[in-house]
């Protein structure tokens, strides 16, 4: 018998306690602890028309606790014909950037952020990516794609 399990033997609840946190390091959910879902994504496609031009519009999503980081990435099939959708960010405090239609990657976390984009804790609730469509042609249709990705830690691995 080891030392530490002669002394938690004569402790319970030093026993339980020890147990859970070595789950916990293990990542394994103890006493109705939430599984991990990290890296999770969304997306969310939809199709542009000249009916949509100068328009603004919200894609709400929801951040559960534990976010760190929130990675967009919008795309759409109507660069060719210079259709522009232009990007921002808003999270429960309120307004966190804009880019216009300069980048398809935005990247938010308490370290860091994207120019034109805020840093600061990623607060849980409802979250919405601003689209503005500033430019599309009469007779075009296009679609685009909303890909966000919530990640449990500050910055982006290493490549």
């Amino acid at each position: 018998m080891s030392m530490i399990t002669a002394r938690c033997a004569h402790h319970p609840r030093l026993w339980l306690r020890l147990t859970a946190l070595a789950l916990f390091l293990l990542g394994v959910p103890v006493l109705g602890q939430a599984p991990r879902f990290f890296p999770g994504t969304l997306t969310f496609e939809g199709r542009l028309t000249h009916v949509d031009h100068e328009r603004l519009f919200e894609q709400p999503f929801e951040v559960p606790p534990g976010t760190r980081r929130i990675e967009v990435v919008v795309t759409n099939t109507g660069r060719d014909r210079r259709t522009v959708l232009d990007v921002g960010l808003r999270g429960p405090s309120g307004f966190r950037g804009w880019s216009g239609g300069r980048v398809e990657t935005i990247r938010v976390s308490s370290l860091t952020a994207t120019p034109g984009y805020l840093p600061g804790p990623i607060e849980p609730g409802s979250w919405a990516v601003l689209i503005g469509v500033p430019n599309i042609r009469q007779g075009s249709e296009d679609a685009y794609a909303i890909r966000i990705t919530l990640h449990d830690d500050d910055l982006p691995a290493p490549t």
